[in-house]
């Protein structure tokens, strides 16, 4: 321990002190984290004050000093307010009985064990081993050195797993420290990037082994890049560019080049009408527009149902179900799209098909042929007509308004005569055929 009686020679001398130690002379270590004041001064007791016994055991520098070291122990005194008196600090002082510095301790003859530490240096530059005592922190070694490679620190195994702390780590036995090496050639993957498509964003990913940022730069002038983000201003082929200049530990990276193809951009379709709607509805105005604000067009795929008009109103004819296809041709910059839909047309009632019975096949486009509305919708059918004496005259499987359609001819393609007509139509509907009857009147 170290004890002390100190006083100072008035009340403006130095009043706050604290010691600290050197093993070499030359660096200083404080003791304590405190500062110590001085309440006495020589008008009070010449002979000093006693201090409060400082503990030197729990200082490791301390201990198990050879005897050929010189320990140095340091005053440093603080606090005074005459410039002319503040050096006027007594130390060294004696009361009656009572040495004012005191040094306790005990010396121990036999030293703990001391351990061997080998620095492995992994093919750099060797390291010589270096001999502590057991619970003794080692100095940290003059770093080895490799040629292409940085040094990583010492570890204390050889997967590298855990890093000696030689402000932390004690010797505990003989040791071994492996040191690791770091590539300090750069090598950047640039991973492939997957066709694009006009209008998207997306992020680069290229890495080094390094982990230095990258720099990215575009070689086309379809796209450009903020940091690691990418924006396509056009189609084509692109290219970026991703570069690691290196730093003080690390050789610049080659360069890699990543080119991708950007396809027109895709667009989206709406149409606001979805039926169903009744049979006897009035025009019904469509409403269909694309995302990007390109004209539409609107067709409808079957004209015994429903038409479209010039301006987009949907015109019903008949019974079934119509496709409705709303279509954009595209640009420079985006894909031609189609977006359909099927709309039924359906009676108020339980009717499934609706028959026209008024035939006029004079090639005025009305009435031109036996129009049995919603037939499509049951492909599974079968038409017959008769004249009034009974005798057929027509028959036809899969009747379909339009292929297949009664036009005032016989199967034979002789011309009917005027008249009344009796009309028979089967239809298969949920596995059960279904049967319709009625009469029509023919004028040519």
């Amino acid at each position: 321990s170290l004890d002390a009686i100190l006083r100072r020679a008035s009340t403006t001398s130095p009043g706050y002190y604290r010691w600290a130690y050197s093993v070499n002379g030359t660096t200083f270590t404080e003791i304590g984290t405190e500062d110590i004041f001085i309440s006495r001064t020589a008008a009070d007791n010449n002979n000093g004050e006693v201090q409060p016994s400082i503990d030197l055991s729990a200082i490791a520098a301390l201990q198990y000093v050879p005897s050929t070291t010189v320990i140095t122990l340091r005053l440093y005194a603080w606090g005074g307010t005459d410039i002319v008196s503040s050096s006027n600090f007594g130390i060294g002082k004696f009361n009656a009985s009572t040495p004012s510095l005191a040094f306790k301790g005990s010396v121990v003859n036999v030293l703990p064990p001391s351990y061997t530490v080998t620095f492995d240096a992994k093919g750099g530059t060797s390291v010589s081993s270096v001999t502590q005592y057991q619970n003794l922190k080692i100095n940290a070694p003059t770093n080895p050195t490799k040629v292409d490679y940085n040094f990583g620190g010492w570890y204390k195994d050889e997967n590298y797993t855990t890093k000696w702390d030689f402000n932390v780590d004690v010797v505990q036995s003989n040791t071994t420290l492996y040191a690791k090496w770091i590539d300090s050639k750069q090598i950047i993957t640039f991973p492939a990037i997957a066709d694009k498509r006009y209008g998207d964003t997306f992020d680069l990913s290229a890495t080094t082994n390094s982990g230095l940022p990258i720099t990215y730069e575009a070689l086309t002038n379809n796209i450009t890049i903020n940091g690691f983000t990418v924006t396509i201003n056009n189609i084509g082929l692109a290219t970026i560019r991703a570069t690691q200049n290196g730093d003080a530990s690390f050789d610049p990276a080659p360069p890699v080049e990543v080119s991708f193809n950007i396809e027109k951009g895709l667009q989206v379709l709406t149409l606001d009408q979805k039926g169903p709607y009744s049979r006897y509805a009035g025009p019904i105005s469509l409403t269909a527009s694309s995302n990007i604000g390109l004209p539409v067009i609107i067709s409808a795929n079957e004209p015994t149902v429903a038409v479209i008009t010039s301006d987009n109103k949907l015109i019903i004819k008949g019974l079934g179900t119509v496709k409705v296809t709303v279509s954009q041709a595209g640009n420079e910059l985006y894909a031609a799209t189609e977006l359909s839909r099927d709309i039924l047309i359906h009676t108020a009632g339980s009717a499934q098909l609706l028959v026209t019975q008024a035939l006029s096949p004079n090639g005025d486009g009305i009435n031109d042929v036996f129009i049995v509305e919603g037939i499509k919708a049951y492909p599974e059918n079968q038409v017959k007509i008769v004249n009034r004496s009974g005798n057929l005259v027509y028959e036809q499987k899969g009747y379909d308004n339009e292929k297949f359609a009664f036009s005032g001819k016989s199967k034979g393609g002789d011309k009917l005569p005027d008249g009344t007509y009796y009309y028979s139509i089967e239809y298969k509907k949920n596995d059960q055929w279904v049967q319709k009857k009625g009469y029509l009147f023919l004028k040519n």
